[in-house]
């Protein structure tokens, strides 16, 4: 798959891979079948839409940590809403990149949105490389073990010794 940018247009990505329909399906853009939407750049489309570039390009171009997202985002969002009861508040409180400090044009949704990214990438990429490091040590320890030669013991080494010297004397 070619890396896509927010510059590509949508018809271009859907020609290519007509998986990514579904991203764009997920961030309300349900106008992809219109004539019009497969001249629009990704950009512009999330102008339109009022969605992150950003965060759908990065949900296109790494299926996996979306999926893992959505799936954590989903199961917090079912337990707010069976809690508080009110759907339409939950949906405007998880949607992250519409949180801001007050009085600022932070968007400290998008902040948190990256470390809670960066923190599943980091565990996943910290799970791989213990598992590797296990591999590697076991295969280490199956090479000494057929690599190392059976040597003479340490009493037959001193034995041999002490005849040595028995017979210089």
């Amino acid at each position: 798959m070619t890396e896509i940018t927010k510059d590509m247009l949508i018809g271009d990505i859907l020609d290519a891979d007509r998986g990514t329909a579904k991203y764009f399906l997920e961030m309300g853009m349900h106008c992809l079948g219109c004539p019009a939407s497969r001249g629009e750049s990704v950009e512009q489309a999330c102008m339109v839409h009022g969605v992150d570039v950003d965060s759908l390009v990065a949900d296109i171009i790494d299926p996996g940590i979306a999926y893992v997202v959505s799936l954590i985002t989903g199961a917090l969002k079912t337990a707010a809403t069976s809690t508080v009861g009110d759907t339409s508040a939950v949906e405007s409180v998880m949607d992250m990149s519409k949180w801001i400090i007050p009085g600022t044009s932070i968007n400290i949704g998008n902040f948190l949105s990256a470390i809670i990214n960066f923190l599943i990438l980091a565990f996943i990429i910290f799970c791989v490389v213990k598992g590797l490091n296990k591999l590697n040590d076991k295969f280490k320890k199956k090479v000494e073990e057929e690599v190392t030669p059976a040597g003479p013991t340490q009493e037959e080494l001193l034995a041999e010794i002490r005849d040595l010297l028995k017979d210089k004397e």
